[in-house]
């Protein structure tokens, strides 16, 4: 492996190098993380690596590979990476969100878990959760019925995490109550349970919402007003779910 030094940093990789010898030597990640750590010893931090454009890039191609192991590295390092640069990796979110909305239908759970990990990393600090899921409509219809379903589940993990005042969750009812007639039976339940958990953080709002849209057969309307019913006499509704204030969600 190629080593040059230079002036102002003293660690620095041939990238070229890295990418062949992790793809086709599956070097494990604590190598690369140690790499990682020489650079940001040798910088006041990754902004000042002049080649992180190119260091993104050649991380990004490990995303698409086609071993989960490398997949699972390649995002890993990319969660790194966007902790350290914050807002500054907002213009490089084009260059990974492709494959890793791709990898929320990975085979493989924890590769999935890592893709939400990196999505939610992407929410903050690096630029919003609205920013985010005004990017991820292309997962609601994603072909891969898994896709479909983790976007649920990282729409349940935004709310938990971000509040309801995060998103405003009226772009994303068409995308919700389509799924609920999906011809995948866990994307349908998922839609389902999503749509419960929504009714969880913005209360009454949503039943009215959805009692306006067409498209959803009467008993699949009144088993979900029932799911809704639960939450509400179990006392299960959270304190935002009860402020008028938070209903500009669905504008």
């Amino acid at each position: 492996m190629a080593w040059r030094y230079g002036k102002l940093y003293s660690y620095r990789i041939n990238m070229c190098e890295l990418n062949s010898c992790f793809e086709y030597y599956a070097i494990g990640l604590s190598v690369i993380l140690f790499l990682i750590s020489l650079w940001l010893a040798a910088c006041n931090s990754l902004l000042d690596f002049e080649e992180i454009g190119f260091f993104i890039d050649s991380i990004a191609s490990w995303l698409s590979n086609s071993n989960f192991k490398v997949a699972q590295n390649g995002i890993e390092i990319m969660i790194i990476v966007a902790e350290e640069m914050k807002e500054e990796f907002k213009p490089y979110i084009s260059t990974i969100f492709p494959a890793s909305v791709d990898r929320l239908g990975d085979s493989k759970d924890q590769v999935r878990l890592m893709a939400k990990s990196l999505l939610l990393k992407l929410m903050n600090p690096v630029s919003s959760p609205q920013y985010i899921f005004d990017k991820l409509n292309i997962a609601f219809c994603h072909k891969n019925f898994r896709v479909r379903e983790e976007v649920m589940v990282l729409l349940q993990q935004t709310l938990d995490l971000f509040g309801s005042s995060s998103l405003t969750i009226s772009r994303l009812m068409p995308s919700l109550v389509k799924l609920l007639a999906d011809p995948n039976s866990q994307v349908r339940d998922t839609a389902m349970a999503t749509l419960v958990h929504v009714y969880k953080h913005v209360g009454e709002r949503l039943r009215h919402d959805i009692s306006k849209r067409a498209g959803i057969p009467p008993p699949k309307m009144q088993l979900l007003f029932t799911k809704f019913d639960e939450v509400k006499n179990a006392g299960n509704l959270l304190p935002s779910a009860m402020e008028r204030s938070g209903w500009n969600i669905f504008i």
